[in-house]
C-alpha cells in the first residue's frame, strides 16, 4: 500500500476513556429487541484519572489529571491549574481555521492558576495510587519517537513527606473535580503547611470563610475545609479556617494559605480536606492580545453571593439585568454576580468609548457593589458625580443598586495626570475611602489632583505619589482628598477600615528617603513604611 508524504505534520491524539454502562439485570438479547434501547441504560462518568508522565508532557509535571473544570499538572512542588472556555472561531487567533464543511469551529483560551507547597520538601516521593483500568496512548506529529503508549492511569497521587510528618493525596471527589488532603501523623505540626497561590489575578477569604480565587477565565470558590479525625471508629470534626498570611515581601499577586485549626488530638491522625464548590467560566469569546481580558478583583456577601469585577474587549460578554447592556469603547469594565450555588445573579458592562477597567469590588450589608477602577473615556457614565473627568487616566468610584440594574452614583476621581483605582473600602456609614496612584502625565506633576483638607497638598518629588480619599454615602462630595508620597517611588494597594475606631490602614510599597512618618492628621508608620495608619 502506497502513502502519501505531506508537508505539514500530521498530528492524531488518540486517548482511551472509559465510560461505565450500569445495565439492569435482563439479557442482552432482550435489550437488543427493545424498541428503546436507551430505557433502563444509564451513563456515568468515568473516574477522574491521574496519568503518569512518560513524556507527553513538560518534564516538570509528575502527573496530570482532567477534571470537569480544566487540567491539572502535579508537580514536584505543587499544582498547576489549567482553566479553559471555549471560544468561537470568528474572535480566535490566525493559527486557528474554521473547518469548511462546518458551520461553527471552537477555540479555546486558558489561564493558569499555580498553588506551591512553601517550605516543603522540594522532592518528595510521588506515586500512584490504585491503579485504574485501561490506558492512554498519545500518536502526535509523525515522528514515532515522540508517541507515547500505554501511559498508566491511578485514582490517587500520594505526596509521601510532603512536610515532616504529612502526606499530601489528589484524589476524585466523587463529582469528576479535583480534591486533595493533608494527612498529619500524629505530632506531627499542621502549621508547616502553607500554599502559594500564584498567578490568580484575586485570592480572598470572605466572611463566611470561604477561600474565592479568581483567574482570567473563571472563578474558583473552595469553602472552609473540612477537618477531622477518626477516633474510636468515629470521625469527629474539628473547627478549621483558611488565613492569608502576611506577603508583603512576595511578588505582586501571590498569596500564602495556611490552615487555622481549632485544638484536636495530637496523639490521632488529623486529616485537613479542602473541598471546591464550583469553578466557572465567565467571559465573551474575544481572545485579542491588545488588552488582558478577566477578573480583576473579587467581593463576597454573607449569603455567600460572589462579586466580580474586571475588564472586557467582547461584544458578546454575558450579561443578565444589566445596568449597561452593550460594550461601548475598546474595553469596559464588568460586573458579575454568582448566588452561592454559582448561577448568575446578574451582569453588567460598565464604561464610555475609550478604555475602562475595574479593579475593585467591595459589598455592603444590602447586596450593593461598590466598583473602582480606571477610565480613559471622556463619557464614563456618571451619576450625582463628586467629580467631573479630570485627564487623560482618571480613576472612578461607582455603586450598583443590589439589584444591579441601576446606578446609585458614579464619579471620576484625578486630575490632569494620570491617574488609577487600587482599592477602595466601606465603613458603617456607607462612606468609601479609596486609595490609588498618581503618576505625571507629562513628566512634571500637575500638582491638580483634587484635594480636600489634604495631609499633603500636592506631588512630593518622586516618580509616582499615591492618594487617599473619601466619598460621601450619596456619592456626591468629596469629604477628604490627600497626596501621599515622598521624594522616590510610593505605590498604593490597599485600604481597609477598623470598625471600632474608624482608622484607615494603607498597605504600599515606597523607596522614599522622606515618606512623612507623622502629621496634624494623626498619621504613622511602621518602621519598614509599608502599612500607614490614619487615625480618625
Amino acid at each position: 500500500m502506497k502513502t502519501r508524504n505531506c508537508d505539514q505534520h500530521i498530528g492524531l491524539f488518540l486517548a482511551l476513556s472509559i465510560v461505565w454502562l450500569l445495565v439492569p439485570e435482563r439479557s442482552i438479547a432482550g435489550s437488543v429487541a427493545s424498541a428503546d434501547h436507551s430505557k433502563g441504560i444509564k451513563f456515568q462518568r468515568p473516574p477522574l484519572r491521574f496519568e503518569i508522565n512518560q513524556g507527553q508532557t513538560n518534564p516538570q509535571v509528575r502527573f496530570t489529571a482532567r477534571d470537569r473544570d480544566g487540567i491539572a499538572y502535579l508537580t514536584s512542588d505543587g499544582a498547576v491549574f489549567q482553566i479553559s472556555r471555549s471560544v468561537g472561531t470568528t474572535e480566535l487567533k490566525p493559527r486557528f481555521k474554521k473547518a469548511s464543511h462546518s458551520p461553527e469551529t471552537r477555540g479555546f483560551e486558558s489561564s493558569f492558576v499555580r498553588m506551591k507547597t512553601v517550605g516543603a520538601n522540594p522532592n518528595p516521593r510521588v506515586v500512584g495510587v490504585d491503579r485504574l483500568p485501561g490506558v492512554t496512548n498519545y500518536f502526535i506529529g509523525n515522528d514515532p519517537a515522540k508517541w507515547r503508549t500505554d501511559v498508566a492511569g491511578y485514582a490517587k497521587v500520594k505526596y509521601e513527606g510532603i512536610y515532616p510528618g504529612i502526606d499530601l493525596v489528589y484524589y476524585d471527589n466523587g463529582e469528576g473535580r479535583l480534591e486533595y488532603d493533608f494527612i498529619v501523623a500524629p505530632g506531627a505540626d499542621p502549621k508547616q503547611i502553607a500554599l502559594s497561590i500564584e498567578d490568580a489575578q484575586s485570592v480572598e477569604v470572605d466572611p463566611s470563610g470561604d477561600l474565592v480565587i479568581s483567574a482570567a477565565t473563571g472563578t474558583i470558590r473552595k469553602p472552609a475545609p473540612k477537618v477531622y479525625q477518626e477516633i474510636d471508629g468515629r470521625r469527629q470534626e474539628i473547627a478549621a479556617g483558611y488565613r492569608l498570611l502576611d506577603t508583603r515581601h512576595s511578588s505582586l499577586g501571590n498569596r500564602t494559605l495556611a490552615f487555622a485549626l481549632a485544638a484536636y488530638d495530637v496523639n490521632k491522625p488529623l486529616v485537613i480536606d479542602p473541598q471546591v464548590i464550583y469553578a466557572t467560566y465567565l467571559g465573551g469569546s474575544s481572545t485579542s492580545t491588545v488588552a488582558n481580558e478577566g477578573a480583576r478583583g473579587v467581593a463576597v456577601d454573607a449569603q455567600g453571593s460572589v462579586y466580580v469585577v474586571g475588564v472586557t474587549i467582547s461584544t458578546n460578554f454575558p450579561t443578565k439585568n444589566p445596568a449597561q447592556n452593550v460594550l461601548k469603547g475598546f474595553s469596559n469594565a464588568f460586573i458579575t454576580k454568582l448566588d452561592a450555588n454559582g448561577q448568575l445573579v446578574y451582569s453588567t458592562y460598565l464604561g464610555g468609548s475609550g478604555f475602562d477597567e475595574g479593579a475593585v469590588i467591595k459589598v455592603d450589608d444590602t447586596g450593593a457593589a461598590y466598583v473602582g477602577g480606571t477610565t480613559g473615556s471622556i463619557d464614563f457614565p456618571t451619576v450625582n458625580p463628586a467629580l467631573n473627568r479630570g485627564g487623560r487616566n482618571d480613576g472612578f468610584v461607582t455603586k450598583l443598586s443590589p439589584a444591579g440594574s441601576q446606578i446609585v452614583y458614579s464619579t471620576y476621581l484625578g486630575g490632569t495626570d494620570n491617574d488609577d483605582l487600587a482599592d477602595l473600602a466601606i465603613d458603617a456609614q456607607k462612606n468609601v475611602f479609596v486609595v490609588g496612584n498618581i503618576a505625571p502625565a507629562l513628566g512634571v506633576p500637575a500638582n491638580d489632583f483634587p484635594t480636600v483638607n489634604p495631609m499633603q497638598a500636592t506631588h512630593g518629588g518622586g516618580f509616582r505619589d499615591g492618594f487617599v480619599s473619601v466619598i460621601n454615602p450619596s456619592g456626591s462630595t468629596l469629604l477628604f482628598s490627600t497626596y501621599l508620597g515622598g521624594d522616590g517611588d510610593d505605590f498604593f494597594q490597599s485600604v481597609a477600615v477598623d470598625p471600632n475606631n474608624g482608622d484607615l490602614h494603607l498597605g504600599f510599597f515606597t523607596d522614599s528617603s522622606n515618606f512623612s512618618t507623622s502629621s496634624s492628621a494623626g498619621a504613622t508608620t511602621q518602621a519598614d513604611g509599608e502599612f500607614f495608619s490614619i487615625g480618625g
